[in-house]
């Protein structure tokens, strides 16, 4: 059974934004993400299941649209978060790394959590979650990013990027980044 992230409750998510200097990883659920008003030169990693409409982002300076169930096991119909996928996830985060970044899913509590989690760990970048309820890492999702790290870590030597590729369980993860905020 995957383990429930802990979501360290801390003052009002817009007070710590406007006190932070590393711009915040966002994870929301696709309706939130739609209809809120990016800020300046804030991009996107969207993930939708496959063959569904994509989502209506035109407000954000970029977006990286992915399309992969929410499973963590191979079999059937399901179409999994692939090797490719995932170096697209780091190129992505890496060319916007000083850019206010927003991961969304269907409901913002397993594909964006694992993506927001593992990014705002390598990046060192504070965390918001927007989901109320579970919040579970996609084992698969955290597993793709660990191998795809594994090797872009090297090539330049990035020690955090690599230490998220060896160690990066969600409890390492979240031990990793400077906070999580979780609004309700």
């Amino acid at each position: 059974m995957p383990k429930q992230i802990a979501v360290r409750e801390t003052e009002s998510h817009n007070n710590m934004i406007a006190h932070q200097s590393a711009p915040w990883i966002r994870v929301l659920p696709r309706l939130v993400a739609e209809r809120r008003e990016p800020l300046e030169k804030e991009v996107c990693i969207s993930i939708t299941n496959p063959k569904q409409s994509p989502a209506q982002l035109a407000d954000f300076a970029d977006v990286l649209r992915l399309g992969f169930h929410d499973t963590d096991r191979a079999g059937g119909r399901a179409t999994l978060m692939s090797r490719p996928d995932a170096k697209a996830v780091l190129a992505f985060a890496h060319q916007y790394r000083n850019a206010p970044l927003t991961v969304h899913c269907e409901f913002g509590a397993s594909r964006s959590v694992a993506v927001g989690l593992f990014l705002a760990a390598w990046l060192y970048r504070p965390l918001f979650v927007a989901a109320t309820d579970v919040l579970i890492p996609n084992r698969w999702v955290v597993n793709q990013l660990r191998a795809a790290a594994a090797w872009r870590g090297f090539c330049p030597l990035d020690h955090r990027l690599l230490a998220c590729a060896a160690f990066g369980n969600p409890d390492y993860l979240t031990k990793h980044i400077p906070s999580i905020s979780h609004h309700d």
